[in-house]
């Protein structure tokens, strides 16, 4: 490759303005470094001022033809028009030379919510798991919590919340654990722990790991490493997943196990994850779109999802409906004893 002209400004120069803008989440400064490094396996490395929108053509055309679907190929193209946006606004470019380039999104695959019979099959196969990454289907079920938050928690995460058992999702970096991330801001949030998951034995096994001086939930998914917790979380699950479930029929990610809840909450409830989570920063939003507010603790103290106050009735039907999320035909089971 030839040697850029000095002071000749490219695209990836921009990244640095891009960061300063604000604080930036890793996966997306990681989708970002992803895409301008397959910006130059196309070949396109030509100055920022020299860009132009038969560029933008070239590197989708060389993006589909290596066999990268149109969805993804339309997210690997969002970062650099926000790289190409920054740089407007920094008066480097008069224009992006890539507004309105259009990405045929058709051959993505869709993503369906697993059926009922490839859960039964995951689930007979993770019974027989005595290690630690046997409750990470239980968790994906239970709580809707993306595998990368189950994979990167610390067992101090889980705690008692008025008098309640939580899952904490926070971002805090701590010493020998400074890759934890949450996608949004509104993934910072407190889980109830089920009743089902404590009588499957899970605040034991938690306790356990305490008495034997663990700190994380799943000390084989934090790895000192390149790889992700999240990477490691769902190589297990996939290795779990090829195991019971012949044939894969469907591609559905783990967190999708957790949309067969659809079913259960009644019809004027969410059925996101906030379903089963508390936010402290952001209004939850019913199926009809009105804004409602929740304490940032627990709902006993907040409005209810139709906008009025929490009534006996409506602890009543959320018990009622909570109870229905014991999915009584998955025959999930509490560790086997491990025999010395």
């Amino acid at each position: 490759a030839q040697n850029p002209a000095k002071g000749t400004t490219y695209l990836r120069d921009i990244k640095a303005e891009w960061l300063a803008l604000k604080t930036r989440q890793r996966p997306a400064i990681k989708i970002m470094e992803r895409a301008l490094k397959l910006m130059g396996e196309a070949g396109i490395d030509v100055p920022l001022a020299e860009l132009e929108r038969q560029h933008g053509a070239r590197l989708r055309a060389h993006l589909l033809a290596t066999g990268v679907k149109g969805q993804t190929v339309k997210n690997l193209f969002v970062p650099l028009q926000s790289l190409l946006n920054v740089a407007v606004d920094s008066g480097k470019l008069k224009a992006t030379p890539w507004a309105g380039l259009r990405i045929d999104t058709s051959d993505s695959t869709q993503r369906l919510p697993w059926r009922t019979e490839d859960l039964k099959k995951l689930v007979a196969a993770n019974n027989f798991r005595t290690d630690a990454g046997r409750w990470l289907l239980p968790l994906g079920l239970y709580t809707a919590a993306r595998i990368g938050e189950l994979a990167q928690m610390e067992l101090a995460d889980i705690q008692q919340v008025d008098g309640v058992w939580c899952i904490e999702v926070h971002d805090r970096k701590s010493e020998g654990h400074q890759k934890r991330t949450v996608k949004t801001k509104a993934g910072k949030r407190l889980i109830p722990i089920t009743q089902r998951l404590i009588d499957l034995g899970f605040l034991k096994h938690v306790e356990a790991a305490r008495e034997a001086g663990e700190r994380f939930l799943f000390p084989a998914f934090i790895q000192a490493g390149k790889r992700l917790p999240s990477e490691l979380a769902g190589a297990d699950f996939l290795k779990l997943r090829e195991e019971s479930v012949s044939p894969l029929t469907n591609a559905g990610r783990f967190t999708r196990c957790a949309i067969t809840v659809d079913r259960c909450w009644p019809p004027h409830m969410s059925t996101t994850r906030s379903s089963t989570s508390w936010s402290g920063t952001s209004p939850v939003r019913s199926k009809a779109g009105t804004p409602t507010q929740r304490h940032p603790r627990w709902p006993k103290r907040s409005l209810s999802l139709t906008g009025r106050p929490w009534a006996s009735s409506d602890h009543v039907c959320l018990q009622r409906d909570m109870a229905s999320l014991e999915y009584p035909g998955l025959a999930l089971s509490r560790p086997r004893p491990v025999r010395g």
